[in-house]
């Protein structure tokens, strides 16, 4: 038998693939002849969203959009709100980041604006993502409550509706502008390899294992690379990133259905802290560099010695603030607000050819542990 398409460990080590080039690129540490890279780390996080989104969506769509603003808000607003006060009482600190109510507001509620670099970030700068996907979370909503089996399709329907028509406004207004995007295609395509997945997984055989080796292997060398070497470079970078990232996930899902799925704890926890080390990574790196830094200077995070330096103190203390602030929050949240919803239903296990001989044991997961999050 499979194991659910939603418990798989290869997505959690996916994620921190993807996470630990965007932590290396916001130190600015930068080596002469070679082109910084961790953009595709936050392509890549979109596509990751769109597969967890749909597998949710297909197994247990109760309680959906309490459950995403449980695991979205508490630790999102929690950090706005201690940078707008930073912002407010210390402003020398802060580069575009302004203590403004109207921004603060924007700014708590995934509202759009334009910073004073010029460009659209709230107060917390990293999460323009979130606003992303917190549309692609309200978007799939609407599609849960007018049609639970097919939530997805219409979720991802409606996106390119109102992506239709934004594109219509983009000269006149920045909302228009933001979710013209096409960085939204990439969580439909996400969805999309979530449904391939699972038509795929009732085909597998074990001969299928070195091909799918060779697939994701490529794609691990072949992200990066498109970053480093200016691949595709007049592409937008949906079309440079989204493809080999639809492969990547692909094959990683159905290697793991094969039985070569992430063991390594750690990862996985890791992994499960993304979410986490997405939010917090950049100020971390900052008080290394501007407090620290200012005593010892070989904490400054451009710098060889520093840039390491805040890997070894981001990896660390986003997983303690995970398991010690963030997942207690969300659980006691999911029980306290979820808790007249139905228990979820068992997964039924899908079965696999004659032919095949899968492992049904999984490792239980931290939360997102029924259902793995993304930067979500």
């Amino acid at each position: 038998m499979f194991k659910p398409l939603s418990r798989i460990r290869n997505l959690q080590a996916l994620r921190i693939y993807a996470a630990i080039p965007v932590i290396l690129y916001h130190t600015n540490f930068r080596i002469p002849g070679i082109r910084p890279i961790g953009v595709f780390g936050v392509h890549m996080f979109f596509l990751l969203s769109g597969y967890i989104m749909a597998s949710i969506c297909d197994t247990d769509s109760a309680a959906f959009v309490r459950r995403r603003l449980i695991r979205i808000i508490p630790l999102y607003w929690t950090l706005t709100l201690a940078l707008y006060s930073v912002a407010w009482k210390f402003p020398h600190l802060m580069n575009a980041t302004r203590a403004l109510p109207s921004e603060l507001f924007k700014s708590l509620f995934f509202i759009p604006f334009e910073k004073g670099n010029g460009l659209y970030q709230p107060i917390l700068f990293v999460g323009w993502t979130v606003n992303y996907e917190m549309f692609f979370y309200i978007m799939l909503s609407i599609a849960v409550l007018i049609n639970k089996r097919r939530a997805a399709l219409l979720g991802g329907s409606l996106m390119l509706a109102i992506m239709a028509v934004c594109s219509l406004f983009t000269a006149t207004s920045a909302i228009a502008r933001f979710y013209a995007d096409t960085v939204l295609l990439e969580c439909i395509l996400g969805l999309i390899s979530y449904y391939c997945v699972k038509a795929l997984s009732r085909r597998l055989t074990p001969a299928m294992k070195p091909a799918l080796m060779v697939l994701a292997i490529g794609s691990l060398f072949l992200l990066p690379s498109i970053e480093e070497f200016g691949l595709m470079a007049h592409l937008p970078a949906t079309l440079r990133y989204g493809p080999a990232s639809f492969v990547l996930i692909c094959s990683a899902c159905l290697l793991a259905l094969l039985g070569a799925d992430f063991k390594a704890g750690v990862v996985v926890l890791l992994g499960d802290a993304s979410y986490v080390m997405y939010l917090t990574h950049p100020y971390i790196e900052e008080f290394l560099d501007r407090v620290v830094g200012r005593f010892l200077p070989i904490f400054h995070i451009d710098r060889p010695i520093g840039c390491l330096i805040a890997m070894a103190f981001v990896l660390p203390i986003s997983a303690f603030l995970y398991l010690k602030v963030d997942k207690p929050i969300v659980r006691y949240l999911t029980r306290v607000l979820c808790a007249r919803t139905q228990p979820v239903a068992p997964i039924p296990a899908m079965h696999a050819p004659a032919a095949l001989s899968i492992p049904t044991r999984f490792v239980a997961h931290t939360a997102p542990v029924i259902r793995q999050e993304t930067l979500a």
